[in-house]
C-alpha cells in the first residue's frame, strides 16, 4: 500500500499573525463603539441640563404653565419625528413595527413615566439639586442589573453605587440658599419625585437592555413610542382635565415655543442618543456618566442665572 503522506507543516506564523490581527481589529472595533457611546453620552448631558431648565421655566417661570402631563405627552409626542425617516424610504416592515411595538408597550412606558414623575419633581426643586439626585439612578441600574440582567457582582461598582447614594443623601439634606424671589423652593416631596423617577428610568434603562433585540431600530422604536402618546393624549388629557388633576388650556405663544424646541432637542433627540449610548456601553456606565452634569448645572444655576447658592455641605455630597 501507498503510504500516507505527511501532513503538511502549519504555518504558525502566519496563522498567529491573522490572528493578531483578528483581535486588533475586534479590539479596535470596540474601542471605536465606547468612543462612539461616550459622545453621545456628553451631548445627551448637555441637551437634558438645558432641557431641565427650559422644563423649570415652563412650569414655575414668570408666567408658570404648570402643566407636567401636557409637557410630557408633547415630548413624548415628538419622538414620531424619528419615524419619518424609515417611512420616507419605505423601509419600514411589520417584522419591525411588532418589535418596536413590543417594545414601546412596555419599556416605552416605564420611560415615559419617569419622564412626567421628572417633570413634576422640577417644580419643587432646583436644577442641580434635581440632576443630584437623579444620579441616584446608577444606584437602582447596580440593583437591576443583578436582579434582571444577572451581572456579576463587581464590588468596584457596588462601591461606586454606595457613594453615590451616600453624596445624593447629602445633598438632600443641605437645601440650597435661594438668591432669586422667583426661583424655585426645594422641597422634601420634590426630593422624593426625583428619587422615584430615578428608580424608573434605572429600570426601563436595564430592560431595554434585557429585553431589546440585536436588530432592533432605535428610530423605529422611539418613534412608535411617540404615535402612543400622540393617540392616548387625548384621552389622558380630557381624564385629567375632568378629575381636576390638570387643567386643560393653551400655552402662551412664549411657552409654545419652548414647548416644541424642547420637544424635539431636550427629548426625541437626547432620548436617541441616551438610547444609543446605553447599547453601546452599558446602563451603569451610562448612569455614571451622566452624573458629570452635576457640575454643569450647579454653575449655570449660580453663576450664570443667579438663582441658588450651594453650601459646601451640599458641594461635597454633589462631589
Amino acid at each position: 500500500h501507498e503510504a500516507l503522506a505527511p501532513p503538511a507543516p502549519l504555518d504558525l506564523a502566519g496563522g498567529g499573525g491573522s490572528l493578531a490581527l483578528l483581535r486588533r481589529r475586534e479590539m479596535g472595533g470596540s474601542a471605536i463603539r465606547h468612543v462612539a457611546g461616550f459622545a453621545m453620552l456628553l451631548c445627551t448631558l448637555l441637551l437634558w441640563v438645558c432641557s431641565s431648565l427650559v422644563v423649570q421655566w415652563i412650569l414655575s417661570g414668570t408666567t408658570p404653565f404648570d402643566k407636567p402631563l401636557l409637557l410630557t405627552l408633547v415630548n413624548s409626542s415628538a419622538s414620531l419625528l424619528l419615524l419619518l425617516p424609515g417611512v420616507a424610504r419605505s423601509t419600514l416592515s411589520i417584522a419591525d413595527l411588532r418589535r418596536a411595538a413590543r417594545m414601546a408597550s412596555t419599556v416605552g412606558l416605564l420611560w415615559t413615566a419617569s419622564s412626567l414623575v421628572y417633570n413634576v419633581s422640577l417644580a419643587h426643586t432646583s436644577v442641580p439639586t434635581n440632576t443630584v439626585l437623579s444620579s441616584t439612578s446608577s444606584v437602582f441600574t447596580f440593583g437591576f442589573s443583578l436582579l434582571i440582567c444577572k451581572d456579576k457582582f463587581r464590588w468596584r461598582s457596588f462601591g461606586s453605587a454606595v457613594l453615590s447614594f451616600l453624596g445624593c443623601a447629602i445633598v438632600a439634606l443641605s437645601a440650597p440658599e435661594n438668591l432669586d424671589r422667583r426661583a424655585v423652593i426645594n422641597s422634601n416631596f420634590g426630593d422624593v419625585m426625583t428619587v422615584l423617577s430615578a428608580a424608573v428610568f434605572a429600570l426601563a434603562s436595564v430592560l431595554l437592555r434585557k429585553l431589546a433585540p440585536e436588530n432592533l431600530d432605535l428610530g423605529v422604536y422611539m418613534g412608535t413610542i411617540g404615535l402612543i402618546a400622540v393617540s392616548a393624549a387625548p384621552a389622558l388629557l380630557l381624564a385629567a382635565h375632568v378629575a381636576g388633576v390638570e387643567r386643560l388650556e393653551a400655552p402662551p405663544p412664549r411657552v409654545s415655543a419652548a414647548l416644541l424646541l424642547n420637544a424635539v432637542l431636550g427629548c426625541a433627540c437626547a432620548n436617541y442618543l441616551y438610547n444609543s449610548a446605553l447599547l453601546m456601553l452599558s446602563p451603569l456606565v451610562a448612569n455614571i456618566c451622566l452624573s458629570l452634569s452635576i457640575p454643569i448645572s450647579a454653575i449655570i444655576d449660580e453663576v450664570v442665572l443667579g438663582q441658588h447658592r450651594f453650601s459646601m455641605g451640599w458641594m461635597c455630597g454633589a462631589a
